[in-house]
């Protein structure tokens, strides 16, 4: 695999890359279970909320916890991004050249 317009040292750089193992092993788990969870658990939000007036609290509690797998989602990401800015500025890209000549490998 050829890249024109780069370094011997930067091509060497883009193969080695490999996001941070926080983000790899939140993916795996988001992969496997934590979407599921998430979907299932807003659908159960909504029929528990139709279903029943006085479930609230309940619905409320699952919500939070809802919310706050989509913040370690969140965290994880964003981790993820700026890990690899910096990491592209490290070898002398910007993010943009970096999503040219990686297409599909990290974002």
């Amino acid at each position: 695999m050829a890249y024109p317009d780069l370094t011997d040292h930067q091509i060497e750089m883009i193969d080695k890359f490999q996001p941070p193992k926080f983000y790899k092993l939140f993916y795996k788990a988001w992969d496997k279970v934590l979407k599921y969870i998430m979907w299932f658990g807003l659908l159960g939000c909504v029929i528990l909320g139709f279903a029943d007036e006085n479930s609230f609290e309940v619905v409320f509690r699952i919500f939070l916890f809802l919310c706050g797998i989509a913040g370690i989602a969140l965290i994880a990401y964003l981790w993820k991004h700026f890990y690899t800015v910096k990491y592209a500025n490290k070898i002398g890209l910007s993010i943009k050249a970096w999503n040219y000549w990686t297409i599909g490998k990290t974002f």
